[in-house]
């Protein structure tokens, strides 16, 4: 999966409660060896969530969070956003991605960009799986980030408390969906077994697993979560203390894959490696050989496109000299194409019935942290031919109204938009002058050349409400086969372009003595020297219509606009209601959306009528 967002929303809350943004969004990466994948598209959710300190709970703000080829920064509550993920599929297709955290750039609660800044986060951390939901717009992925401040320390010794000089410690992560990853190894001291780790990420909980060099002795230990500044010791004679037996239990798991889950590598051979913890038990299962039917060969199926095909997309298999690594080459692997490998058949089906794969002690294989649901790997193919930005129009701009309920965007079709089209949109009002809101995904991807935006969609309105015009400017991106999205498109703004008029030739004249039309009032009042009333076709801006210099004509003292639609013009002399007396309402009079009245200045002028 793979797509580019070039315009990351900044904030997606709009001015007016009438207004509704949707991210309608993006599809799967599929499709066929060689050609490009298929144009299908999935249903696909928004990512979000908060970054926080593990320990304090205070959130991190400056952070850089990628999850598959998307990034985000958190601000300054520590919050993130990413779009445009293929959610799980109802058929059970699942999508778990690795989020990769950066904490170089941060600001607070640590000054990271300062290099004397102690304790520190560490520069990158890795988490997962992140998974995208499969019924909501939207999936929440809170993450936690510790300070490396703790420091562990201790002494390895045998069953018999002798201490075990130069043995292997493992510092493993034994959070959920991280149990098992190596942090860091260290090696014992050769007299006295003493070890330890400092510099250690507060908030989590940790596993120590010891071998000695010979591999004859093995054991580990598992620790609390870890608070900041503290130092765990685990010394001889107590209950935590890391003891070593000859007796291996401790299962082979796979700790490290190359590419990693969901990586983007260039299409042709590529070789996938599988990193384990320990050597493999080379026997007549884990020697490949396709030959053999019950054969780790028969059991690793790789295919394309998310789906099996009909059998394995062709490949080999090789262990190295140290049988702790196995090699799975795909051949010709083509451009724009999802992979994956499947390890569902040699690994564990539960708890307790362990995987075929085993050590030379005989324990079976256990699931590996680094693989989805912990045996699946998934990666694509770039090489794509890059989408050229399409050049889009509105043939209806130009008749839009303030009650126009969508309006409709063309172009041609793009060179290399296989994948169809993303549509942006940013949204502006006359309520808040200078200022204009970030684009966001409106919708995508598009396959067809041309899109209608509408009410029902995403809360399009060119008129919210009667002292408010909004406008839009749209743009569009193309997306090629590897999903990869291209420059912007033109922009265009999309608005109320009718200019108002004024109904009738005549206005509502009031004279002397008559009752006031600027005021309903008990008792309705009464006039001094008498009002006309004019009414326009829509909503004006309210300044323009209460400037007394946007009118012309004799004795005119003051202007009101007494509704979106209806101005009344005060006197400072007595008038009388006859039609020979005219007022000239000149083009500084605009509506709402700032166009100017229309008409000739003889249509302009109106006149006094009882």
């Amino acid at each position: 999966m793979k797509m580019q967002n070039i315009f990351p929303s900044l904030s997606q809350a709009g001015w007016l409660s009438q207004m509704v943004l949707v991210a309608s969004v993006l599809a799967g990466c599929g499709g066929s060896i060689p050609t490009p994948a298929s144009t299908t598209t999935t249903t696909s959710v928004t990512l979000q969530g908060q970054l926080t300190d593990a320990v304090t709970g205070d959130p991190i703000a400056g952070a850089k969070i990628a999850i598959g080829v998307r990034n985000a920064t958190t601000d300054s509550n520590g919050h993130y956003e990413l779009g445009n993920f293929p959610a799980n599929s109802s058929g059970g297709v699942a999508r778990d991605y690795q989020a990769t955290i950066t904490l170089t750039a941060v600001t607070a609660p640590v000054n990271m960009t300062n290099v004397a800044t102690t304790p520190r986060y560490p520069d990158m951390v890795f988490k997962m799986p992140v998974a995208a939901a499969t019924t909501t717009a939207s999936t929440t992925h809170d993450f936690t980030v510790g300070k490396l401040s703790a420091s562990i320390q201790g002494i390895v010794a045998d069953s018999g408390l002798l201490t075990l000089g130069g043995a292997t410690i493992e510092l493993q992560d034994n959070t959920v969906g991280m149990a098992g990853n190596v942090i860091r190894t260290t090696t014992s001291d050769a007299v006295t077994g003493a070890y330890s780790f400092v510099n250690v990420e507060a908030g989590l909980n940790y596993k120590l697993v010891g071998r000695t060099s010979d591999g004859a002795m093995q054991g580990n230990v598992t620790t609390a979560t870890l608070t900041d500044n503290q130092t765990l010791s685990l010394g001889l004679g107590g209950q935590s203390a890391l003891l070593l037996s000859g007796t291996d239990t401790y299962s082979p798991r796979i700790i490290k894959v190359s590419p990693e889950n969901n990586a983007d590598v260039a299409p042709g051979t590529v070789d996938v490696v599988f990193t384990f913890n320990e050597p493999i038990r080379q026997n007549a299962y884990s020697v490949p050989n396709p030959s053999v039917l019950d054969n780790i060969y028969h059991d690793i199926n790789v295919s394309f496109g998310g789906k099996k095909a009909a059998g394995n997309f062709v490949h080999t298999l090789s262990w190295n000299a140290t049988f702790d690594q196995l090699t799975v080459t795909l051949p010709d692997t083509g451009v724009s194409s999802k992979f994956t490998v499947d390890l569902t058949l040699l690994s564990p089906t539960s708890a307790t019935v362990l995987g075929k794969l085993k050590d030379n002690a005989g324990n079976a294989l256990e699931n590996s942290p680094v693989l989805t649901l912990g045996h699946l790997l998934s990666f694509t193919t770039n090489g794509g031919i890059a989408a050229v930005a399409p050049v889009i129009l509105s043939p209806n701009a130009p008749g839009l109204d303030r009650n126009a309920a969508s309006v409709t965007l063309d172009w041609q079709p793009a060179t290399g938009a296989t994948k169809g089209y993303n549509i942006y949109r940013s949204a502006r009002n006359s309520l808040v002058t200078g200022y204009i809101e970030p684009f966001v995904l409106l919708a995508g991807p598009v396959i067809t050349s041309t899109y209608t935006d509408t009410f029902a969609l995403s809360g399009f309105n060119l008129l919210p409400s009667p002292e408010v015009a909004q406008s839009y400017m749209y743009r569009v991106t193309s997306i090629n086969s590897d999903l990869l999205e291209s420059a912007p498109s033109n922009e265009i703004l999309i608005k109320d372009a009718v200019q108002p008029t004024a109904v009738g030739t005549a206005g509502i004249c009031v004279a002397p003595g008559g009752n006031s039309l600027t005021a309903i009032t008990t008792p309705v009042t009464v006039t001094t020297n008498g009002q006309v009333q004019f009414t326009f076709s829509e909503p004006l801006d309210v300044i323009a219509a209460e400037t007394v210099g946007n009118y012309t004509g004799t004795n005119i003292s003051a202007a009101k606009l007494t509704s979106p639609t209806t101005v009344v013009l005060d006197f400072s002399v007595a008038i009388t209601c006859v039609n020979t007396n005219t007022v000239t309402v000149e083009v500084g009079i605009t509506d709402v959306a700032g166009n100017a009245l229309a008409g000739t200045v003889a249509q302009r002028t109106l006149t006094y009528l009882p």
